[in-house]
């Protein structure tokens, strides 16, 4: 997991009791106007390799994930403090939004020539899981200065595949 502008230890607080606290203020004042997120994880669910004299040969199953969110720092600012900070602004708090998930198959073989040399190959099959990803990136609150209402203004759209339906 990567998080831009910041550490864990950036946004521990140690509390009067000595107890250790994730301060979420702190972490907002210390994103930029434009933050990320990056997650990459694999899961190998099969791996199985057998050896014929010289002849190696092997199979495996991988689960992957790839995650990459970029979001503003009003997003954080809004969910965590509400909107009165934003009074008689328009902000845009749109994140934009790429994660993907997919199985890859994989075969192989290797031969040893010599002991100086061993010549292989890899075929592998990938097939997607899921995808979610974002366009247009503007999701525009505006709360108004006298009576307080609130306007969205959205140009945003969310595409998916796989298992996910939403209305």
């Amino acid at each position: 997991l990567q998080v831009s502008n910041l550490t864990f230890n950036d946004v521990i607080s140690e509390r009067t009791d000595g107890t250790n606290v994730i301060d979420i203020d702190k972490a907002i004042a210390l994103m930029e106007d434009n933050n990320f997120i990056r997650e990459s994880s694999q899961i190998e669910t099969l791996s199985l390799g057998l050896a014929f004299g010289r002849l190696n040969i092997f199979a495996g199953h991988q689960l992957r994930f790839n995650a990459f969110i970029n979001y503003p720092k009003t997003l954080p600012q809004l969910a965590w403090n509400g909107n009165a900070q934003f009074i008689g602004q328009e902000i845009n708090f749109a994140p934009d939004v790429q994660l993907f998930a997919y199985n890859e198959f994989a075969v192989g073989a290797a031969y040893e020539v010599n002991e100086m040399i061993t010549i292989g190959g890899k075929i592998k099959y990938l097939s997607g899981v899921e995808d979610v990803s974002t366009e247009g990136s503007r999701l525009n609150l505006l709360t108004d200065e006298t009576s307080y209402q609130l306007t969205l203004n959205a140009d945003y759209r969310v595409n998916s595949s796989g298992t996910l339906t939403y209305n």
